[in-house]
């Protein structure tokens, strides 16, 4: 937009643009999910963290088909100053300090994924997950750092992505591969 402030339609375009045409979960989830980015956890609408964010949102709902609100609230709540303050405390960055930008759920995931996971040997997908459900690091992301349960679900698909040595590129998830897919390409 050429002035200062931005549209209620500027708006809905750039946040329907970060979320591409596949990655809406619903009519009214693109809304909501705004919503939840600039009210709740103060992202400036439009801005460069929050499409990075609307960008994520887009991928939760392609790759992991999370709703788009659930989605925001899990990628936004990394974000919170208590969120960031607990991560902070166990080693982990939530802010690039270089360039004063976001770090990306990806970047913050793999930082997670290293310190309880890392450097253990080959980590196979259901040594994660019964690590998560019923050993120290599902107990330690639950309680000490406050994860919800769906920052734990996606959590959980970066940490399986990253012992098989893949990312977790949420902006490029084109979806191939997620369960539902995978279910209806049997059918």
């Amino acid at each position: 937009t050429s002035g200062t402030r931005m549209t209620a339609a500027d708006l809905a375009q750039r946040t329907l643009g970060a979320l591409g045409p596949n990655g809406v979960s619903s009519p009214t989830d693109a809304a909501a999910a705004q919503m939840v980015l600039s009210q709740t956890y103060n992202f400036n609408p439009g801005g460069a963290s929050y499409l990075r964010a609307m960008q994520e949102v887009s991928g939760a709902a392609r790759m992991m088909n999370i709703a788009n609100p659930q989605a925001a609230q899990a990628i936004g709540g990394l974000h919170t100053g208590s969120m960031s303050s607990r991560l902070y405390q166990a080693g982990i960055s939530t802010l690039d300090t270089k360039t004063g930008t976001v770090r990306s759920t990806e970047d913050i995931y793999r930082q997670i994924y290293n310190r309880y996971f890392g450097g253990k040997g080959q980590i196979t997908p259901q040594d994660i997950e019964i690590s998560l459900r019923e050993g120290f690091a599902g107990a330690e992301l639950r309680n000490v750092l406050g994860f919800s349960d769906t920052q734990m679900q996606m959590f959980q698909q970066a940490a399986v992505n990253f012992s098989q040595g893949k990312g977790f590129d949420l902006p490029g998830a084109t979806g191939k591969g997620n369960r539902s897919e995978e279910h209806t390409s049997e059918l």
